[in-house]
């Protein structure tokens, strides 16, 4: 085992893991081997994201030894208890249990679970581990493509699906992570000690004129979120970035978008996930910044061509306004904001 995975991982319970890989495996009678637990990397934002870890081995049943993997995530509770709240940490814990991401209206899916472990201090969310197709580095067919699955997704929520009605998805994101008394305000005040002007990175990446206009700009960021809530809203995941995204063929062949973390989900305005794909994506550099408009363009293009796949023939300028009326809160607030999270 790895000497990064907690005593507590590696020494998983037979009988739950069995459980867990039957059901990973759709065979009542598959038996384990010998397994393995090693941390899976990614970008940790808040403390609430306690751990990632893929666990895998080889099996039988009666058609023969084959190799599995699964995937657990570790989430850590805190002191949050506003279920509407951006970062409250128990959402994604929720949205499991109650099968809410096992009906998404395709072509965009989660990850299937196979089983939710509340555990003192937090939760532990056993799921499908996602194998990708195609290169880690999308281009901007796989962008605008992930932006139709993305569309479709939306706008199945415009014509004639409900929006979830439960009181734990978050409503209005970005007025919430971005509130007076959040952490993210005095963070970005200028005039607070510890604030995100005082890191040497935001310094570097934010000098005068920019640092100036970006300051303008997130004295307007009430303004960006009134616009939000004004637009149709719809059911989002809200943070659907390149890396929280992922290509393969579903099981009737056809190509489908599988999402990670749903921490964040819940309403918000047409356009908003195509925002996080541009943005948060640009953000995270896995598009080069000299190509943003191209990428707008491929994103807005597919999400556009996914609205109408779901038989939705609103105005099609709705979705561009959502996704520059979040596209506009990001870079006042949660780039430089952010910087210290890179």
């Amino acid at each position: 085992m790895s000497q990064d995975v907690p005593a507590t991982v590696a020494n998983i319970d037979l009988a739950t893991l069995t459980d867990v890989v039957r059901q990973d495996q759709r065979s009542p009678a598959f038996e384990l081997r010998e397994w393995t637990v090693a941390p899976l990397g990614h970008h940790k934002i808040i403390d609430t994201t306690g751990g990632l870890y893929c666990v895998s081995g080889r099996g039988y049943d009666e058609r023969g030894e084959r190799p599995w993997s699964v995937v657990l995530k570790i989430l850590n509770s805190d002191n949050v208890s506003d279920q509407r709240h951006w970062a409250y940490w128990k959402r994604e814990v929720l949205a499991y249990q109650s099968g809410l991401l096992a009906s998404l209206p395709a072509p965009l899916a989660a990850p299937r679970c196979y089983g939710v472990r509340e555990v003192e201090g937090g939760a532990w969310i056993w799921m499908e581990h996602i194998v990708e197709a195609g290169e880690r580095r999308w281009g901007l067919a796989e962008y605008a493509l992930a932006a139709q699955h993305l569309g479709a997704f939306g706008g199945a929520y415009l014509t004639g699906t409900p929006l979830p009605d439960v009181p734990w998805l978050s409503d209005g994101f970005f007025a919430s992570a971005f509130a007076p008394d959040d952490w993210w305000a005095p963070h970005m005040d200028p005039s607070q000690p510890g604030n995100t002007w005082e890191n040497p990175m935001t310094q570097r990446w934010y000098p005068e004129p920019a640092k100036g206009w970006t300051i303008g700009l997130w004295s307007e960021v009430q303004r960006f979120t009134a616009a939000m809530d004004r637009l149709p809203q719809v059911f989002s995941h809200l943070d659907a970035h390149r890396r929280n995204l992922m290509l393969r063929a579903g099981a009737d062949g056809q190509p489908e978008t599988v999402a990670i973390d749903w921490a964040f989900s819940g309403r918000g305005p047409v356009g908003a996930d195509a925002a996080a794909l541009v943005f948060t994506s640009l953000f995270y550099f896995e598009r080069e910044p000299a190509t943003a408009a191209e990428l707008e363009r491929a994103v807005l293009d597919g999400y556009r061509a996914g609205l109408r796949s779901a038989g939705w023939g609103g105005d099609e300028g709705l979705s561009r306004r959502g996704s520059r009326a979040q596209g506009g809160s990001r870079p006042a607030g949660f780039l430089p904001g952010g910087t210290g999270f890179i």
